[in-house]
């Protein structure tokens, strides 16, 4: 028979996909709203994996049910924050076709350019292509690198024009808040590199 926190979890997952579930007389900005919420809510009470992706899973079905209808301009700034996480938690697969929606909400200027710029550096990360903006790092030899910049001379440049700060303001205030990751950025690192190191 399982530990009884595992039985606990299970049945807290439950209750976070029937409530996520239990909305479809809600606006489209008030489901968003609500993935939003279940999205953080399994981050700050889960550390099992399996867990946390099978809410993910739970959250990408209930989006396809209304993501037809959705138009930034009608909903609130977190539900389009919600879109953003959920579609940012989902695999490739799922994400590429739609895409085209995190770049409508950035174009009508309804979501914030770091989620913009993390988005698109995100899709660049899993098809192990350099990233635009400076925004995804991984693991390595106890370190946090940087992942490669395409035409990394720009890449400040780049940043600017969406309103963010340079990447090393980026990197120097991210290791203000979690000094214990190291970040490291090591302009001659390469994805071969990486890949070889792997």
């Amino acid at each position: 028979m399982p530990p009884t926190y595992i039985i606990m979890k299970k049945i807290v997952l439950s209750l976070f996909a029937l409530a996520a579930l239990n909305c479809s007389a809600q606006s489209v900005s008030q489901r968003l709203e609500r993935l939003f919420d279940v999205d953080q809510q399994i981050r700050k009470t889960e550390t099992v994996d399996s867990l946390i992706e099978a809410q993910d899973s739970v959250n990408r079905a209930v989006l396809k049910e209304f993501v037809a209808d959705y138009n930034p301009d009608s909903c609130s700034a977190k539900a389009n924050k919600g879109l953003y996480l959920v579609l940012s938690h989902s695999p490739l697969a799922f994400r590429l076709p739609m895409a085209h929606l995190i770049e409508k909400a950035w174009q009508k200027k309804r979501l914030e350019a770091i989620y913009y710029a993390s988005f698109q550096d995100g899709i660049r990360f899993d098809q192990l292509e350099p990233q635009i903006y400076g925004t995804q790092f991984m693991e390595m030899n106890e370190k946090t690198y940087l992942w490669p910049v395409a035409d990394i001379d720009k890449l400040d440049e780049r940043r600017a024009a969406l309103g963010l700060p340079t990447e090393q303001a980026y990197i120097d205030e991210l290791s203000k808040r979690h000094p214990e990751w190291n970040y490291t950025w090591d302009r001659t690192l390469t994805i071969e590199t990486i890949l070889n190191t792997q």
